[in-house]
């Protein structure tokens, strides 16, 4: 496999497991419109930027979203959630090999950069990453390429070529293709065989040979 000297990861899913701890915060913000959400729904709504799951269910005005928002990220502040985090397998032993190797590395999702920074705090994984980008950084979300363009500017604008986005849900690898960098979709669950975009089932495999 092609190696990289920037690697910027997806956060929820790629990363960490943080489903079952995002379930009662969704529900708590978008029961506050009327709408109730099951775990399945939280778990399709985590593989998209929150204005298109708005959308979604028919949240349309921009203060709307906004309140949502806030309500959401007050909630996932809780304790209790934040326990429910798992951090998938072979993601310390990849982090740590890649930045032994003076790889560059870092969260490029939608999620807050404040939400991310604490849960890889908490979990212990906050000194491997230069920095973080989140759905608060950029005006528009993955699969834009503004995401992956604020990340390589934050890097110091390096070629594209040695830059690689690894990501778990379909707007990943194409918010890579938008940026004009390569893309991996990750397909723990071999979910997406029929797809056209490259595959990896594991991390690990960013470092073959």
């Amino acid at each position: 496999m092609k190696h990289y000297d920037y690697y910027y990861f997806d956060f929820d899913g790629t990363l960490v497991d943080t489903w079952k701890s995002l379930i009662r915060p969704f529900q708590v913000a978008y029961g506050h419109f009327g709408y109730q959400l099951t775990p399945s729904d939280v778990l399709h709504f985590t593989h998209m930027a929150m204005v298109q799951s708005c959308l979604e269910v028919g949240i349309t005005k921009e203060e709307d979203m906004l309140t949502l928002y806030q309500i959401l990220s007050e909630e996932m502040k809780n304790e209790e959630d934040l326990k429910k985090i798992e951090v998938f397998p072979e993601v310390s032993e990849v982090l740590a090999t890649l930045k032994k190797n003076d790889k560059k590395i870092a969260v490029v999702s939608g999620n807050s950069v404040t939400h991310i920074g604490r849960v890889l705090k908490i979990i212990g994984l906050d000194q491997y990453f230069d920095f973080y980008v989140g759905g608060d950084s950029t005006k528009n979300p993955k699969p834009f390429a503004d995401p992956l363009l604020k990340a390589m500017e934050l890097s110091g604008n390096p070629l594209k070529e040695a830059c690689l986005y690894i990501g778990d849900s379909l707007q990943d690898p194409e918010c890579a293709k938008n940026a004009g960098i390569d893309g991996f979709l990750l397909d723990r669950k071999n979910e997406y065989a029929k797809e056209k975009w490259p595959i990896i089932h594991n991390l690990k495999e960013l470092l073959n040979d």
